[in-house]
């Protein structure tokens, strides 16, 4: 009986009630991860999560690091450096209208990095994915996005846990707890965890990497640390800057703040912490980085030429589209309006939200307010410096992806910093409150509670009536892609506004439409693969009538559509003149060289 009793008292006071909170909190995370997915969860609708996802599955099946999802601009940027090298060799150069190579064979992925499509590969290996969907059952959900959102929300619970973890050593066990609870209860963060994107996975080596700089930040001001301790940490803050580059590119920019934090921690050990920090991002990158420049001259692929994105000269997603984009064109002019209307909005939209919660209202008001602790006051100042060149990075790295998913799109850097945020919000919140005279303690648990639910609360209403729609149409309902698909053979080659849909659900290489549905088509179809079928989506039959459909003319998809559709009169010449009929009810336009329906 005394053993039960003092089993009873440990979980009760002691070290035992901190583990069965622990386990209370994970039962809690699990169950909310169940209601939450049961009551929103859809099938992706980001272009970005089906790329990766086909690009896992590839490398799952041995197929290397090719796509089936081809942009126009990769295609040139292949082949452009496919000649360059031929004439290195001194061999006579191709023909840039008849050299077919890269629509051929396989195509080497120069839009991703690696780390997230390789976890997911890993998955994919230890995991049941069912790709086929049964073709007589009503549709509701995509298993293996199911799976992945799994993955994604363990990352989350891994996140909250880490989140808590750095909290508590910053600050307290109530700044940790009520941190966490925030983010948990950040509806954006469910979001992202069901959007098939890699934002998780970056928070959490974002979180890691913070831990690891306060580590760094002690070393260097300790004398009586061994320099090998200080050299050991910042190899470790240089490996995972190093995987979130190989996670996002645009996350690399986060050496420059962490290079500053390096220098600043320590005057005695400056040298040898940066230096530390540069050699181990380099030896985590540079093979991968050599890797994208063989194969197109440029160190981070297409996603390297982000930054003529939605400007003038290539205006929403041309830039991808463009067979032989000409960059000289672009003027100065173009990347200052692209600084000044996006900045705006990061001003006025993104910055105030920050982490879809207004707890980042106390964290900038709490720039007013000094630590004592200078590792804090150092830590802060490192993530108002994260915050500013994620900003701009965000800001001039704009394409299509966050016009078409505002908020949750993998050009959303903000949102990697949000949780840190809310450790420092916190803290300014908590200590406000202390500083409130009330004439019992319990009014302040009342006012803390209120906080809490007050941020959370979007996530609380999402979770009420009624039920989104499952399926992400318009544009993508999965079954019709993969009926479109399924008439194809494996080697030829789809036309469509939906490649990353064509490629994920149905497993055909597929490239993206040109920008002229005449010239540009019948270069592809003519001189380098042909192009047996069409299949255009409500992300170009519900373009404007006037600004999109009339005004370009015989320039346009919309204006071949509208051809199509009402005159029955397609381009002369064109080789996809055979329609199944019916989708065009549905928003959807298919056209092919036979009748592969009827086999």
């Amino acid at each position: 009986m005394v053993g039960l009793q003092e089993l009873i008292h440990k979980f009760e006071v002691g070290e035992g009630a901190g583990w069965l909170r622990s386990v209370l909190g994970a039962v809690a995370l699990l169950a909310m991860a169940v209601i939450y997915d049961l009551r929103e969860f859809k099938n992706f609708n980001s272009p970005e999560a089906m790329d990766q996802a086909q690009l896992a599955r590839n490398i799952a099946e041995g197929e290397g690091f090719t796509t089936r999802c081809i942009r126009p601009l990769s295609a040139h940027l292949l082949q452009q450096r496919h000649r360059e090298l031929a004439k290195d060799k001194a061999a006579s150069p191709a023909d840039p209208a008849s050299d077919p190579t890269f629509l051929h064979v396989d195509h080497p992925d120069i839009t991703h990095p690696p780390l997230y499509p390789v976890l997911l590969a890993g998955l994919m290996k230890v995991a049941p994915f069912r790709y086929e969907i049964p073709q007589n059952a009503a549709f509701h959900t995509y298993q293996p996005e199911i799976v992945i959102a799994l993955f994604n929300q363990v990352l989350f619970m891994l996140a909250a846990i880490q989140l808590y973890l750095l909290a508590r050593r910053l600050f307290d066990a109530s700044a940790a707890l009520i941190s966490t609870l925030l983010f948990v209860g950040g509806e954006l963060f469910w979001r992202f965890s069901i959007s098939g994107l890699s934002t998780l996975l970056l928070i959490n080596l974002f979180l890691a990497l913070v831990s690891v700089l306060t580590r760094l930040d002690e070393s260097c001001r300790n004398p009586e640390k061994p320099l090998r301790s200080t050299m050991l940490w910042a190899a470790a803050a240089g490996l995972l800057l190093g995987a979130g580059l190989l996670t996002r590119y645009s996350y690399g920019w986060l050496l420059l703040p962490v290079l500053v934090h390096a220098g600043w921690s320590g005057p005695q050990r400056r040298w040898v912490a940066m230096g530390a920090v540069l050699v181990a991002f380099a030896v985590v990158t540079t093979p991968w980085l050599v890797r994208n420049h063989q194969l197109s001259g440029h160190f981070f692929g297409t996603a390297g030429y982000a930054v003529y994105a939605e400007s003038k000269s290539f205006p929403s997603d041309h830039l991808e589209r463009a067979l032989a984009p000409a960059f000289n064109r672009v003027e100065f002019e173009e990347f200052l309006r692209k600084l000044v209307v996006n900045g705006t909005a990061l001003l006025q939209e993104d910055l105030p939200k920050l982490g879809g919660s207004w707890v980042s209202a106390f964290f900038l008001a709490g720039l007013m307010v000094n630590f004592r602790n200078p590792v804090l006051s150092r830590l802060r100042w490192f993530l108002v410096g994260t915050l500013a060149i994620f900003g701009l990075v965000q800001v001039m790295g704009r394409t299509f992806l966050s016009t078409e998913n505002p908020v949750v799109n993998g050009e959303n850097l903000l949102a990697i910093a949000a949780p840190l945020v809310f450790v420092f919000g916190t803290a300014i919140f908590l200590t406000l409150l202390d500083q409130l005279e009330v004439p019992m303690p319990e009014i302040k648990h009342l006012v803390t509670t209120g906080f809490v639910l007050l941020s959370c609360a979007p996530l609380l209403l999402v979770l009420l009536p009624p039920r989104l729609h499952p399926v992400a149409y318009p544009p993508y309902y999965p079954p019709v892609v993969q009926t479109l698909s399924g008439w194809m053979t494996p080697k030829e080659l789809i036309m469509t506004d939906v490649p990353w849909a064509v490629s994920w659900y149905g497993r055909k290489k597929a490239i993206w439409t040109v920008i002229n549905a005449k010239e540009d088509f019948f270069a592809v179809s003519d001189f380098q693969k042909p192009v047996s079928a069409l299949y255009l989506t409500q992300r170009t039959t519900d373009a404007k009538f006037h600004s999109q459909m009339v005004k370009p003319q015989a320039t346009s998809w919309e204006w071949f559509i509208l051809q199509g559709l009402v005159k029955t009169n397609l381009p002369s010449g064109f080789p996809l003149k055979k329609s199944a009929g019916g989708f065009e009810t549905v928003g959807h336009f298919y056209l092919t060289d036979r009748e592969r329906w009827l086999k």
